[in-house]
């Protein structure tokens, strides 16, 4: 009976530790986010952050306003960012790197001239 009860314990400690595991990988703990700053004299409108595996959409961003987002990387990731602005659609190819993991936090800052510039918050991810 005390072997049963040990085995039980050990299962249910196992069993503990993938979920956490996992709620680690795949959960909001420890996920990348990025705060996309809008620099430029008008709204920007759907703009997307796009990597491997993830698209976050943001609809509307007026003049000098900022906004936080969550990213979603399956793996290693750039990210690109999409917007329409003064009557074109603007896309910027991505020169950061983040994962899926790693408290990753990016600005994004978009210009008056809609140039973007991504850089790290924090000191962890290699720049």
């Amino acid at each position: 009976m005390r072997v049963l009860r040990q085995l039980a314990l050990g299962l249910a400690a196992g069993t503990v530790l993938v979920v956490a595991v996992a709620w680690m990988m795949y959960g909001e703990w420890d996920a990348p986010a990025a705060r996309v700053h809008n620099r430029s004299t008008v709204e920007l409108r759907n703009i997307e952050l796009r990597g491997r595996g993830f698209t976050e959409r943001i609809l509307a961003l007026a003049s000098g306003a900022s906004v936080d987002v969550t990213l979603h990387p399956r793996g290693e990731s750039s990210v690109d960012v999409v917007f329409d602005a003064g009557g074109r659609t603007v896309e910027a190819k991505g020169d950061t790197y983040i994962e899926g993991f790693g408290a990753y936090r990016l600005q994004v800052d978009i210009a008056p001239d809609f140039t973007v510039r991504a850089r790290y918050l924090n000191a962890y991810p290699a720049q």
